[in-house]
């Protein structure tokens, strides 16, 4: 998957570790004319990003194979290998998977990401009844504020306040809201238009009744404020990313085939 060339392009990140063993000449013994050789063990390192995305990604499918998941997840600006910590296997309809970009090649839920901090997140909850998952998704809907042509016949309604700017719109059963702190003489404000355009030719999951997008262009390393989270029934699904345009990009790929 490509991003438009104005969107922040999300690829997935990846390697795999392998030992290879080789017969060596190092050691040799003559006994009674013969030569016996030792094998010496040689480590190789085959660094391929993609491979450890497909080895992450793939165990996650195996740990969670009811459930579709993303499978784009890292940017073009984080370290490039993929690993991720779960709850491990789901219970009571619920788990969790945190997503780590590292500069090396780490296990899935190996300790080595304890002190790391999560790039994204997804996670799956089940309540008793619809009502109650509804409410978990927190729908905002705000026709008011002035009128902005985003697109595509979509219309968005921008207000400000404290400090902030807010443009909200609604794209089938998804209610979608930007937050973009005020800097002097803005007078465009990007990313609604880029989320627009990019959602023309890459389809959301369908929310069965409701949806919601926050995103918050201003808190690029906090992972709580990008949030797109959807209802299918009594269950919520929910992802998180410290960059907004990847988080939409990540919510996208669930509906995508893995590259």
């Amino acid at each position: 998957m490509q991003a438009l060339n104005n969107k922040q392009v999300v690829k997935a990140s990846l390697a795999c570790l392998a030992s290879i063993f080789v017969l060596g000449t190092t050691s040799q013994v003559n006994h009674g004319g013969e030569f016996l050789f030792s094998p010496v063990s040689v480590n190789a390192q085959t660094v391929s990003p993609e491979d450890q995305a497909q080895k992450i990604l793939g165990q996650l499918v195996e740990l969670y194979p009811e459930t579709p998941l993303p499978n784009h997840i890292l940017t073009a600006q984080s370290p490039e290998f993929l690993s991720a910590a779960t709850t491990g296997q789901e219970k009571d309809g619920k788990f969790k998977i945190l997503y780590y970009a590292t500069e090396n090649p780490i296990d899935l839920d190996d300790t080595k990401v304890n002190n790391l901090q999560p790039l994204a997140s997804f996670e799956k909850v089940t309540y008793p009844d619809k009502n109650q998952a509804q409410e978990a998704v927190n729908q905002v809907i705000d026709p008011n504020g002035q009128e902005i042509d985003l697109g595509y016949g979509i219309i968005g309604y921008q207000n400000g306040g404290a400090g902030s700017r807010f443009t909200y719109w609604q794209e089938g059963n998804w209610a979608l809201g930007v937050r973009t702190p005020n800097m002097e003489n803005a007078e465009f404000i990007e990313l609604p238009y880029q989320v627009v355009t990019y959602l023309e030719e890459h389809l959301l999951p369908a929310p069965r009744d409701k949806g919601q997008i926050s995103l918050d262009e201003g808190a690029a390393s906090d992972l709580g404020v990008n949030q797109i989270i959807w209802q299918e029934d009594n269950i919520v699904y929910s992802i998180s990313h410290v960059d907004p345009m990847a988080a939409i990009i990540m919510a996208t790929s669930i509906t995508e085939a893995a590259e």
